[in-house]
């Protein structure tokens, strides 16, 4: 079987057990584990660990595939589906350009991040869904001309990555962390295989606001008073009748006490920023 990420020039690993592989033509093998991963076409390589990921947590098909279709849906309207991404990536888009050498992106999909990337960068996507590299998405190629061409795509999620210690410069995960089954899990890994000072940058959704947060002038730019108003009164409606924030119903419900648990011991934290209507992260490897 051809390899899709031959330019990448790296060794792909057993997800579950880091063991050595075996390509045949449909499958591949783990040398350690015998575990089995089904390869349907050549456009990328399978190294999904399904029943592994379902055993972390049943309900992630379930929140996966309302994910799936939220963008399927949002495809079959252009001129929404460009507004959209222009709304998420344009606020992040000199961060992105700055970034050089291999960039791993967790659930990076269609691969838009490229359209901000410098030729001095090597990049690849891991996502559980396929549904990334229809040609559906050459639609949008007139707004971002990256999408003539699919990414270097590897089928898997974060919990299991399957590359060797100390392969990348920067890890992205934007948008998809709220979308996994074990977040802990996702930043061990990340932690494994950046380089030594390698940033690790995320992208949280359905974040619920420290209250300093709302002395933070940049919060009124992004969000409006009107939308700045309502989060205030979600705020406080949560600190008085002892609430959880509210979330869409495929994401998983993420703190900032999670996020310092989940990187304190492999990362040193960098900043944390409200961008665009979202909060991010940004870490160092130790």
């Amino acid at each position: 079987m051809v390899s899709t990420i031959r330019c990448f020039n790296t060794d792909l690993f057993c997800p579950i057990c880091k063991g050595n592989i075996l390509y045949k033509e449909d499958l591949i093998i783990c040398h350690s584990c015998s575990t089995k991963f089904l390869q349907e076409t050549q456009e990328y390589i399978n190294l999904l660990p399904q029943n592994a990921i379902i055993k972390e947590e049943s309900k992630w098909e379930e929140r996966q595939e309302d994910m799936e279709l939220w963008y399927k849906n949002l495809i079959t309207d252009t001129i929404s589906a460009v507004s959209v991404f222009e709304h998420d990536y344009t606020p992040l888009k000199l961060y992105f350009a700055q970034l050089t050498g291999n960039i791993l992106d967790l659930g990076g999909g269609v691969g838009v991040v490229r359209h901000y990337l410098s030729d001095k960068s090597n990049y690849i996507v891991v996502d559980p869904s396929a549904d990334w590299l229809s040609s559906d998405w050459k639609l949008l190629s007139n707004a971002y001309p990256c999408l003539n061409t699919k990414p270097n795509f590897v089928m898997g999620v974060g919990e299991f990555l399957m590359f060797a210690d100390n392969t990348f410069d920067s890890v992205l995960s934007l948008w998809s962390i709220n979308h996994v089954s074990n977040p802990a899990k996702v930043f061990h890994e990340v932690q494994r295989v950046l380089k030594r000072g390698g940033r690790f940058f995320i992208v949280f959704e359905d974040m619920e606001p420290l209250w300093r947060d709302f002395l933070d002038k940049s919060l009124l730019k992004y969000f409006g008073l009107n939308g700045l108003t309502r989060m205030l009164k979600s705020k406080i409606r949560t600190a008085l009748f002892n609430q959880k924030w509210p979330v869409q119903s495929d994401h998983i419900f993420i703190t900032d006490k999670d996020i310092q648990q989940w990187s304190n011991s492999r990362f040193n934290q960098i900043q944390r920023k409200w961008i665009g209507t979202y909060l991010t992260y940004e870490f160092v490897k130790k």
